[in-house]
C-alpha cells in the first residue's frame, strides 16, 4: 500500500490534503478543532461555564456532539451579527510561524513567542517528495513560510517583469528598423531638413530605451549603415538576454511553491508547484488585506453556511480538486476522522465518484486516509471511510517501532523519500569520506558505517554523478588500492569499499585492480564473489573475451555483449531469443540491443515498460525514460502513436520535482565530453579534402572510457537503425582514445554507423595504423568476413564491414582471410552488381581488394573464372576484378577459351575493356578486327577510344577509323562550358589527344583540325573564368587543369606544323599559356607551391612540365617538395611523396646527388619512427595515409641505395602493409 502511494508520487499524480492535526507535529501548542472552538462554546451557553472544570468539560463535549462545531461557529456569527467576529477570534487563537532570519524558527500568538522548540521535519519532508498540489484546510502559515513562497511571489514578479522587457524591446526593435529606413530614403533623396528630423527621433528613441546606443551624427551619415547594425546588434543581444532571464525565472518559479490564497491565483501557476488554502488563510497582521477569495466580508471557511455556499462562491477551487481527484490521487494527512471539513469534503467526494467519474474498480485506490494513532479506528469510521471510496492506511502496522503520531507520520513521509535519501546519503557518505590515508587504514566506526551503507547503496547509484568532491573521493580510493590492500584494513571492508568506487566511477575493474586482487577480493563472502564476477566478466567483455555464462540475467547480458563485440549476430539473436530478464534494467537492455538486430522490437512492450513498478530503483527508471523513447520510434505500436514521448513529459517533471538530483544519462555523458574542447578532423587520413568538417571534443582518455562504459552499463548501442544515439563525431573522439585497449567494443560500435565512409575509413585506419594491435587485426578481419555471410547480420553493419574490410586486408597477411574471403565471394551474386548503388560500389571495393591481395592461386582462377563464365553479362566492376586477380597469374585453357569466346559475344565498352587488359591471352588480331567492326556509337565512349589506339599499327583500316571519330567527336577538348558561359559541373571525358598521337599520325591538315576545335575550346575556358572565377561557384566549376595540361602539350608538341600552317600560332600560344597561368593561378610554379592550399595543383603542372622538359629547371621546386615532405605537414603529403618517387624513379640522373641525397637520407630517417614496431609513434599525420607512406619510403629507400645511401633500419624492414 505505501509503495502504491510511493509510486503516485514519482509519477507526479499525488495531490496531499493537509488537516489540522498535521501543524501539531510541529508543536502542541497549534490547535485542533475541538481547542479552537471550546472558548467559544462556553461564551455562547452560559451553562459550560459554571460549575466543576469536569461538569464544564462533559457540557462543552455535549454541545458539540450536538449541534456540530460548523454549527456553533454559525450561531457566534448569527449573534454577533457579522463574519468578521468569528474571523478576529480565530485570528487571536491561531499562533503562527515566524522566521529569526537565522535558520531559526519560533511559535507566536500575536506578539508572544509560545513556542521555541519545534519539530520541523515533518513539514521538510513533506514539502521535499516535491508533489505537485498541496490543498490544506488549515488557517497557519506554517507550509507557506517552510516552503518559501515569498520567494515564488518573487520568482514570478521577475518573470513577468522580464516578459515585459523582452516586448518593449521588441517593440523597440520594430520602431528603429522603420526609423532607419525612413533616414536611408531622405538620405537618398538628399532631403536635409527632414533628414536631421528622423535622425532627432532616433535620437529620442535611443534616450528612452536605456541602452548603449549610437546616435547617427550628421558628419557621420556616411557610417550610418555600420551604426545601425551595430545598434541592431545590442537590442537583440538585449532581446536575448531578457528571453534568457524569463527561461531562468520560470525554472525557479517551478522549482518552489506558490502560495494560491484566490482562484483567480489558479490561472497564473503555469503548471509550478503551489500550496492552496482552501478555507482562507491567516492574517498575520492588520496589514494584511482582508477577505477570501474574493469575498471581502469573510477572512475564513468556518460556519456551516460558508461550507454550503463554497462550491457556488468557490467554483474554481472545487473544478481544480475535481480535476486532480480524476487525474490521480490524494492522500489525506493530518485528519482524526470528526474534522468537520473533512466530512464535508469527502461527502462531495462520494458524489463525483457515485456519478461514474472513475470505475468502482480503481476507487479505493485513489484516495488514502493516513491514519497515525496507535490503535485502528472505529468500525463505524472504517465503514464511513470504505463507503466513501477512501483506504486507510494505518502506519502503527508499518511503523510499529514509532512510539507517538509524530513518530508515525515523520517515519512514513522517510518511507515516501527514501529514493531521494539514498542518493543523498550516498552523495553525503563520499563527501565525508577520509581522505588521509591513515584514516582510512584506521577504520574506525563512524567509516565502517559509511563504507557498508555506501557498499549497499553503490546498487541505487548505479552511475553517479562524475565531478566534484564524491568523484574526486573515489578516485583517492582507487588510486591507493595497493595501500589499502597491504595494509590491516579488514580485507571485506576494503572489498566493499573498493566495490563502490569502482561502480561509482564507471569504469572497468582491470583499470584498477590485477586478476590476483580482483579474485582476492572475490573471496571475501559470497555476495561479494557475485558482485566481482559481475564485474571481472564486463572487463573481459571490453577487452575481447568471448564470454559464454548463462547463470543469471545479469551474467547472460554480458555474454550478450561479448557476442555482439564479436559480430555473432545470429548467436546474439539466440540468446536473446531464450533470454527472459526479470529487472526492469535488463528488459530495457534487453530492448536497446535488440534493436540492433533490427526494428522487431514491440513498441507496445516499450511503453509498458516505462513504468515505475519494473524498476527496483528511481535511478534506473530515469534512465529508462530518458533512453527507451529513442528506440521506441524505429517500430510501430498497435496503437500507431508514435510520439508516444510526449505523454512521459508529466513523468519526468514529476521525477525532477520529486529528485532533481537523479541522474540524466544524457547530460552526464556530455559534461564527461566538454572537459576540454578541441577540433578533431572527421576524414580519413590523405590529402585534403574539400567538404564540410564538424568540430568535436577532445576528452582524457578516462572520460571516454566512462562513456563507453555507461553504454555497456544501460545496454545502449551508438546507433538503432537510422537513429544515432551518440553524435558520430562525439563517437569517434572516444573511439580514438580507446581503439588500442578496447578493440572489440569500439570496432562494434564504429561499424553500427553503417553507410558514414569518412568514418570509418578513419576509424579503419586507425586500426590498421596501430603496432599495438597488428596481432589482432587478423581475428577482426576474419570476425567482419564472417559476419558477412550471418543472416542475421544487420544492413547497417554489413555496409560498413565493405567498407571496413578492404583496409584491414592491406594489413594482414592474405593467409588469414582468404579461406574467409572466398566464401565471401561465393555469397555473393556478381550479375546483379552494377556501379551506382552505393551499398553495391563499397561491395565491389571489398571484392576487388580482396581479390588483388589472396596468394592461393586456385582461389584466383576461381575468381577469374567465375567471372568470365559472365560472358555477356560482363560489366566495369566485373572488369576491376579480372584486373586485380590476374596479376602474376597465368591462365589456363579453361580461362583462355572462355576469353576468346568473350571475343566473339563482345559488345560493349566494359567487354574490351577486359580484352585489353587481359589482351596477352587474347589473339591480337581477332581483337584488332573486332575493334574494326565496332559501330561508331560504341567509341562514344572516350576510354574505349583512346585505349583501342593502342591497336592500330597493325591494322591501317583501325587507325584510319579511329582517326575519323576522334576528329568528329565531342569528346575532343570538351569543356563542359555552354554558349551562354554556363557549365556543367559533371563534364565528362576529355579525349587526351596528346596520348592519342603516341599511336596516331595526323597529317598537317588533321592537326590544323584539331588546333582550331582548340582554339574555340581555350575561348570559352578563358571566358568562363571571367564570369565566374571570382564567384563561390568557381571551386565547383571551374578545374579544366587536365585539359589545359593537354593543350599546352598539343600546341608545344606540333609546334613546327603549326607554325608553318597557321598564322596565329604565336597568338594562340599565348593565349593558351595564359589561360594555363590564370587556371594554376601564375606562371611561377614556385609560388604555387609556397601556398600550400595549391600545392594539389602544383603537382599536376609540375609533372606535366617533367615530362616535357624533365628535372633541371624545376630544382627550386623539388627543394620546396622535399622541404614539405620533412615538414610532414603538408595538406597534400601524401601526393608529395608519391611524386616524388615518380620523379626519382624516372629523372634521377638530373637531380643533384649532392644536393638531394641527404634530404632523401633525412626523410627516411625522420619517418622511421612511425614504423618502429619497438618504440612506434601513433600516427598523426592527418594528410597521409601510413600504408602508401609505407609503400613510397620502400621504393625512395631503393633508390637511395643506388645513391649509395644506406640505412640500417630500412634494409631490414618488412612490409607490414
Amino acid at each position: 500500500m505505501l509503495d502504491h502511494i510511493h509510486r503516485h508520487i514519482e509519477d507526479g499524480t499525488l495531490s496531499f490534503i493537509i488537516g489540522a492535526g498535521f501543524s501539531t507535529n510541529i508543536s502542541t501548542k497549534f490547535p485542533l478543532w475541538g481547542d479552537l472552538l471550546k472558548p467559544l462554546v462556553g461564551e455562547l451557553y452560559p451553562a459550560c461555564a459554571g460549575g466543576k472544570k469536569e461538569l464544564q468539560e462533559r457540557e462543552v463535549q455535549r454541545i458539540i456532539a450536538e449541534k456540530g462545531y460548523l454549527e456553533i461557529a454559525s450561531e457566534y456569527v448569527r449573534r454577533k451579527g457579522y463574519h468578521e467576529a468569528m474571523d478576529l477570534y480565530i485570528e487571536k487563537r491561531m499562533p503562527y510561524l515566524k522566521s529569526s532570519g537565522n535558520g531559526e524558527y519560533g511559535l507566536f500568538l500575536g506578539d508572544n513567542l509560545i513556542d521555541d522548540k519545534l519539530y520541523l521535519g515533518c513539514h521538510k519532508k513533506l514539502l521535499g517528495l516535491g508533489v505537485k498540489h498541496i490543498f490544506t484546510f488549515n488557517y497557519d502559515n506554517a507550509l507557506d513560510i517552510l516552503a518559501g513562497v515569498d520567494v515564488a511571489e518573487e520568482w514570478s514578479q521577475k518573470q513577468e517583469k522580464a516578459v515585459q522587457e523582452v516586448n518593449r524591446y521588441k517593440f523597440l526593435l520594430e520602431q528603429y528598423k522603420g526609423l532607419y529606413c525612413e533616414f536611408e530614403r531622405k538620405l537618398e533623396a538628399g532631403c536635409t531638413t527632414e533628414l536631421a528630423s528622423v535622425c532627432r527621433s532616433i535620437e529620442s528613441l535611443i534616450a528612452d530605451c536605456g541602452l548603449a546606443l549610437v546616435p547617427f551624427k550628421k558628419d557621420e551619415w556616411d557610417d550610418a549603415g555600420r551604426l545601425y547594425q551595430q545598434n541592431l546588434k545590442v537590442i537583440e543581444q538585449e532581446i536575448v538576454r531578457q528571453e534568457s532571464l524569463v527561461g531562468f525565472y520560470k525554472e525557479r518559479r517551478a522549482d518552489t511553491y506558490q502560495l494560491i490564497t484566490d482562484s483567480y491565483q489558479i490561472s497564473l501557476t503555469e503548471g509550478g508547484k503551489n500550496i492552496y488554502k482552501l478555507h482562507g488563510n491567516l492574517r498575520t497582521g492588520s496589514h494584511v488585506p482582508y477577505g477570501f477569495d474574493g469575498d471581502r466580508h469573510m477572512q475564513y471557511v468556518i460556519t456551516a453556511e460558508d461550507y454550503r455556499d463554497y462550491p457556488r462562491k468557490h467554483e474554481a477551487f472545487v473544478n481544480l480538486m475535481r480535476i486532480s481527484l480524476l487525474k490521480g490521487a490524494f492522500c489525506l494527512i493530518g485528519f482524526s476522522g470528526d474534522d468537520p471539513n473533512f466530512m464535508a469534503w469527502i461527502d462531495w467526494v462520494k458524489d463525483i465518484l457515485d456519478k461514474g467519474a472513475l470505475p468502482s474498480a480503481g476507487r479505493a485506490r485513489s484516495i488514502y486516509f493516513i491514519h497515525s494513532g496507535a490503535a485502528p479506528l472505529g468500525e463505524d469510521k472504517q465503514l464511513l471511510l470504505q463507503n466513501h471510496y477512501i483506504e486507510i492506511v494505518n502506519l502503527f502496522e508499518f511503523f510499529p517501532d514509532a512510539t507517538s503520531d509524530q513518530e508515525r507520520v515523520d517515519a512514513f513521509l522517510e518511507y515516501m523519500s527514501r529514493d531521494k535519501e539514498r542518493y543523498e546519503r550516498y552523495e553525503e557518505n563520499w563527501k565525508s569520506m577520509p581522505v588521509k590515508l591513515d584514516d582510512i587504514l584506521r577504520a574506525d566506526d563512524d567509516f565502517v558505517k559509511k563504507v557498508e551503507e555506501t557498499y549497499r547503496l553503490s546498487a541505487y547509484n548505479r552511475i553517479p554523478e562524475q565531478q566534484g568532491i564524491s568523484h574526486y573521493h573515489r578516485l583517492h580510493v582507487l588510486s591507493h588500492v595497493d595501500e589499502l590492500l597491504e595494509g590491516q584494513m579488514d580485507l571485506p571492508l576494503c572489498a566493499k569499499l573498493i566495490y563502490a568506487a569502482i561502480r561509482g566511477e564507471s569504469i572497468p575493474v582491470d583499470s584498477v585492480l590485477s586478476i590476483k586482487q580482483t579474485g582476492l577480493m572475490a573471496r571475501q563472502g559470497a555476495e561479494l564473489k557475485e558482485q566481482y564476477h559481475l564485474l571481472a566478466l564486463r572487463a573481459r567483455c571490453m577487452g575481447g573475451r568471448l564470454l559464454y555464462d548463462l547463470q543469471n540475467e545479469d551474467t547472460t547480458y554480458e555474454t550478450v555483449l561479448s557476442n555482439l563485440f564479436h559480430l555473432y549476430f545470429s548467436k546474439v539473436k539466440i540468446l536473446m531469443d531464450g533470454w527472459n530478464p526479470e529487472s526492469g534494467l535488463n528488459k530495457m537492455r534487453y530492448h536497446l540491443l535488440r534493436s540492433v538486430l533490427g526494428p522487431e522490437t514491440d513498441a507496445d512492450a516499450i511503453t509498458r515498460l516505462i513504468s515505475r513498478e519494473n524498476f527496483k530503483c528511481l535511478q534506473d527508471y530515469r534512465f529508462a525514460i530518458d533512453i527507451l523513447p529513442l528506440i521506441r520510434g524505429r517500430v510501430q505500436g498497435k496503437n500507431g502513436n508514435m510520439s508516444f514521448y510526449g505523454d512521459l513529459q508529466g513523468k519526468i517533471e514529476a521525477l525532477e520535482r520529486h529528485n532533481p538530483r537523479l541522474i540524466k544519462v544524457g547530460t552526464l555523458i556530455e559534461n564527461l565530453l566538454n572537459e576540454s574542447r578541441t577540433y578533431t578532423s572527421g576524414q580519413p587520413y590523405g590529402n585534403l579534402r574539400h567538404t564540410v568538417c564538424f568540430d568535436s571534443y577532445d576528452v582524457a582518455k578516462m572520460n571516454s572510457l566512462k562513456v563507453l562504459h555507461i553504454f555497456l552499463e544501460l545496454g545502449v548501442p551508438s546507433v538503432s537503425g537510422n537513429v544515432h544515439l551518440m553524435e558520430k563525431e562525439k563517437w569517434q573522439m572516444i573511439c580514438e582514445n580507446l581503439y588500442e585497449e578496447y578493440p572489440y567494443p569500439c570496432l562494434f560500435f564504429s561499424l553500427l554507423y553503417g553507410n558514414s565512409r569518412d568514418f570509418l575509413l578513419k576509424v579503419a585506419q586507425d586500426y590498421i595504423y596501430s603496432f599495438k594491435l597488428y596481432v589482432q587485426l587478423p581475428e577482426l578481419l576474419r570476425l567482419m568476413l564472417r559476419a558477412l555471410q550471418d543472416k542475421e547480420c544487420p544492413a547497417n553493419v554489413c555496409n560498413a564491414i565493405y567498407i571496413v574490410a578492404p583496409v584491414f586486408m592491406k594489413a594482414v597477411a592474405a593467409k588469414e582471410w582468404e579461406d574467409l574471403f572466398e566464401q565471401v565471394f561465393v555469397q555473393l551474386n556478381l550479375k546483379d552488381m552494377e556501379a551506382g548503388n552505393m551499398q553495391f560500389n563499397e561491395m565491389q571495393n571489398l571484392i576487388v581488394t580482396g581479390a588483388a591481395r589472396v596468394n592461393k592461386e586456385g582461389l584466383k582462377h576461381k575468381i577469374l573464372l567465375s567471372v568470365l563464365k559472365l560472358r555477356k553479362k560482363i560489366n566495369d566492376f566485373h572488369n576491376r576484378i579480372l584486373v586485380a586477380v590476374s596479376q602474376n597469374l597465368e591462365l589456363n585453357k579453361e580461362e583462355c577459351k572462355e576469353l576468346d569466346h568473350l571475343v566473339q559475344v563482345a559488345d560493349t565498352p566494359a567487354h574490351f575493356y577486359v580484352l585489353m587488359n587481359m589482351d596477352k591471352w587474347v589473339d591480337r588480331s581477332k581483337l584488332i578486327k573486332k575493334l574494326s567492326a565496332l559501330p561508331d556509337e560504341i567509341y562514344e565512349d572516350g576510354t574505349l577510344l583512346e585505349a583501342a589506339c593502342r591497336y592500330v599499327e597493325d591494322d591501317p583500316g583501325l587507325q584510319a577509323k579511329l582517326k575519323h571519330i576522334l576528329l568528329h567527336s565531342p569528346l575532343l577538348w570538351r569543356t563542359g562550358i555552354h554558349s551562354d558561359c554556363s557549365i556543367s559541373t559533371y563534364k565528362g571525358h576529355a579525349l587526351d589527344v596528346y596520348a592519342v598521337q603516341k599511336y596516331i599520325s595526323f597529317s598537317d591538315e588533321e592537326i590544323v583540325q584539331i588546333y582550331e576545335k582548340l582554339q574555340k575550346a581555350c575561348k570559352d575556358i578563358e571566358a568562363a573564368m571571367g564570369k565566374w572565377r571570382d564567384t563561390e561557384m568557381w571551386e565547383f566549376m571551374g578545374n579544366w587543369t587536365f585539359i589545359l595540361t593537354r593543350m599546352q602539350s598539343f600546341i608545344l608538341q606540333n609546334q613546327e606544323v603549326l607554325q608553318r600552317e597557321r598564322k596565329d600560332y604565336n597568338l594562340t600560344k599565348r593565349n593558351v599559356l595564359g589561360v594555363v597561368n590564370k587556371e594554376r593561378g601564375g606562371n611561377d610554379l614556385l609560388s604555387l607551391f609556397v601556398d600550400d592550399k595549391k600545392t594539389g595543383k602544383a603537382l599536376a603542372w609540375l609533372e606535366n612540365e617533367v615530362i616535357q622538359d624533365g628535372v633541371s629547371s624545376y630544382k627550386h621546386e623539388y627543394l620546396l617538395l622535399f622541404s614539405k615532405v620533412l615538414m610532414r605537414d603538408s595538406l597534400y603529403l601524401n601526393s608529395c611523396l608519391i611524386h616524388l618517387r615518380w620523379a626519382l624513379e624516372g629523372y634521377r640522373e638530373e637531380f643533384e646527388k649532392r644536393l638531394f641525397k641527404p634530404l632523401l637520407g633525412n626523410i627516411l630517417n625522420i619517418y622511421e619512427p612511425y614504423f618502429d614496431g619497438k618504440q612506434e609513434k601513433k600516427w598523426d599525420l592527418p594528410y597521409a595515409e601510413k600504408n602508401i607512406v609505407e609503400q613510397e619510403l620502400i621504393k625512395l629507400y631503393g633508390l637511395y641505395r643506388l645513391w649509395n645511401g644506406k640505412s640500417p633500419f630500412w634494409e631490414k624492414y618488412n612490409p607490414r602493409y
